[in-house]
């Protein structure tokens, strides 16, 4: 793996959501949802290209470029059009300022999964888990797998999450998480990381690659636990 580049990726892919998140923020009602779309749809692209080898940062910028240029623009007006268009020459003008690998800064490990593999990954936590990535997931009163479940109030919880990612053996331990789409091109999206990230409210899957353990984050300030990791979470949390 090419963890240097990896951070540059990531760093392309932050300025991304800052901006995202920036326009969220200070916008009155009016915001271009063409050009936040398209910011989403850059951002997953970069996290395509993790683990990628390179030469140079200009390389990567290089290849960045060209997948960003090259994007199909659809058929809409004028004025969508110009946000799409926007979106990508203010994202190329940050990229351009970046120009040294090590003044950007350390994140954690992601890796989008796409095509086969992300199928396949989705195919087997139906198989283990009955959960589809694409419907809510009701543990406890509708599941068809073997396993105890147990179930937490996400606020409760939080505070025992970086002592249940050690025991899982996060950050050395990659796992895979799925997770809400960014924009409407991405029905959902699958990737590897090496953190669970803090309960935000929104739907998220965290998986071992052996499909041994679930951990899901529902919609209703819930955190369920699904498969051998239910054992080691009561010894955790004896208490709740």
């Amino acid at each position: 793996m090419n963890m240097k580049y990896n951070n540059v990726i990531n760093t392309f892919r932050t300025w991304c959501s800052d901006v995202v998140e920036n326009l969220y923020k200070t916008s009155k009602g009016n915001i271009p949802s063409d050009f936040i779309c398209e910011l989403h749809d850059i951002s997953y692209i970069l996290g395509m290209m993790t683990d990628s080898d390179f030469f140079s940062i200009d390389e990567l910028k290089e290849q960045i470029m060209c997948i960003v240029n090259n994007k199909e623009i659809p058929r809409i007006s004028e004025e969508r059009i110009y946000y799409i268009k926007k979106a990508r020459n203010d994202f190329i003008h940050y990229m351009n300022s970046v120009s040294d690998v090590k003044s950007v800064e350390i994140f954690p490990y992601e890796r989008i999964v796409y095509g086969q593999e992300g199928e396949e990954i989705s195919e087997c936590l139906l198989r283990y888990f009955d959960y589809d990535c694409e419907e809510y997931w009701y543990p406890l009163t509708e599941r068809n797998f073997d396993g105890e479940v147990i179930c937490y109030d996400a606020e409760l919880i939080m505070q025992y999450m970086p002592r249940i990612s050690g025991h899982l053996g996060l950050p050395e331990r990659h796992v895979f998480t799925f997770g809400e789409a960014w924009s409407e091109r991405y029905s959902y999206h699958c990737a590897e990381v090496d953190i669970i990230e803090n309960y935000s409210g929104t739907e998220a899957v965290y998986f071992d690659k052996t499909y041994s353990w679930l951990i899901y984050f529902s919609h209703e300030n819930t955190v369920a636990f699904a498969g051998n990791i239910v054992h080691e979470i009561k010894n955790i949390l004896p208490v709740i």
